[in-house]
């Protein structure tokens, strides 16, 4: 809800103009947004079943793997915003 809203009010300082001026350029943005999730959870599926096949990693130790990466990632970040 919070990304949304930062979300809107960018997209009203960036356009102008009546509501199907700002119809199309929603549009385009939402269909990029999407196509982005879908080629990344693509790319997670992939590396996951390469590692799990090829590496012989277990699906629990990829899964731990995976998630200490994540919140290594995170952590901070989420430190940053608190802070």
């Amino acid at each position: 809800m919070i990304h949304g809203l930062g979300f809107s009010n960018y997209f009203k300082s960036v356009t102008t103009g009546n509501l199907s001026a700002k119809i199309l350029p929603l549009f385009e943005y939402t269909l990029g947004i999407q196509a982005a999730q879908i080629v990344l959870v693509l790319l997670v599926l992939i590396v996951s079943y390469i590692v799990q096949n090829f590496f012989r990693l277990s699906k629990r130790d990829f899964i731990l793997v995976s998630s200490s990466f994540l919140i290594g990632v995170v952590l901070p970040e989420i430190i940053k915003i608190i802070l």
